[in-house]
């Protein structure tokens, strides 16, 4: 249990590095670049969620917002 919780933990730490060094770089080459890839980012998410959303089972989707009362 400590070994999960260590990592989940240490998994935080290192994306709160890589990242503000990655788009720093980024912003180095192209002041645009860092847009473009969080662009890109979104675009990969979303095209996840459309193929995720194919193999959910029935009962886990649910329809528009307007017909949850």
């Amino acid at each position: 249990m400590m070994l999960g919780l260590a990592t989940f933990q240490y998994s935080f730490a290192v994306s709160s590095i890589i990242a503000p060094a990655f788009f720093a770089t980024l912003f180095e080459l192209l002041p645009a670049a860092p847009w473009i890839a969080l662009g890109l980012l979104n675009a990969a998410s979303v095209a996840g969620v459309l193929l995720l959303e194919r193999r959910l089972p029935a009962r886990a989707l649910r329809g528009p917002a307007s017909s949850v009362t």
